[in-house]
């Protein structure tokens, strides 16, 4: 699940989500979705970006 978290929130996340290819939709198997680990660890996940000023080049979040 490491993996898919990771390569999930990279795509809907990077770039402020403002490319063509960002992820909109997460097509889960019903045993991912109603697993707690995974949506704790995706939640975690999208928690864990730095929001801020887009001059602060560690923030991943910024204003557009």
């Amino acid at each position: 699940h490491d993996q898919a978290i990771k390569d999930l929130v990279q795509s809907a996340f990077g770039h402020n989500g403002q490319k063509c290819s960002a992820a909109s939709l997460a097509v889960l198997e019903a045993e991912v979705y109603d697993n707690p680990d995974f949506r704790r660890q995706l939640k975690d996940a999208v928690a864990s970006l730095p929001v801020g000023s887009a001059w602060a080049l560690a923030n991943k979040i910024t204003p557009l």
